[in-house]
């Protein structure tokens, strides 16, 4: 993947050891709060997975990472139903 990397944000320490541990060199790791986040960065593609229930104000995160992002660029969207996994 030439040209191509990334930036993963968790809140969990414990994830980002884990992570990191893997030895990925297209991905930085972060641990943080995505809330109280100020990332020097800019983006093509920004991805929410399985975080967006997270935010305590999702416009105000979406209006500060909207000055990270390049023109053009897009934002995803996961969700899961943890409802299913209490079962």
């Amino acid at each position: 993947m030439t040209g191509a990397g990334g930036v993963g944000v968790d809140l969990s320490s414990q994830m980002i050891a884990l992570l990191g541990a893997q030895n990925n060199n297209y991905i930085d790791y972060i641990q943080g709060d995505i809330n109280n986040l100020c990332i020097e960065s800019s983006f093509d593609a920004i991805f929410f997975i399985d975080s967006w229930h997270f935010l305590e104000d999702p416009i105000a995160v979406l209006e500060k990472l909207r000055l990270s992002m390049k023109k053009h660029a897009l934002i995803f969207f996961s969700f899961s139903s943890y409802k299913a996994l209490e079962n």
